[in-house]
């Protein structure tokens, strides 16, 4: 009779090897953070693991944000030019 991956694991369970991975190696992680840029963990304060990655994270926000104003104004200089096109 083939054995199946169930019987498989059953047998392994009860044969002893129900130790989990805490019991064989513990293993304790610093309390840490995440940088908000690029997501590499880091020990400190604040949201950034370095000044680099601070200025360059503010630095894509403002480019952002001008880019969000630039597209608004294009939208409502469309907007314009149709309501004289059509003369409402």
């Amino acid at each position: 009779m083939p054995t199946t991956a169930s019987s498989w694991c059953r047998t392994r369970w009860t044969e002893g090897g129900s130790e989990t991975a805490e019991e064989q190696h513990p293993v304790k992680i610093p309390q840490h953070r995440h940088c908000r840029r690029c997501g590499k963990a880091f020990i400190g304060e604040g949201p950034y693991c370095s000044d680099e990655c601070r200025d360059l994270d503010g630095r894509a926000a403002k480019k952002k944000l001008y880019r969000y104003i630039s597209e608004i104004a294009v939208l409502w200089a469309v907007v314009i030019a149709a309501v004289l096109v059509i003369g409402l």
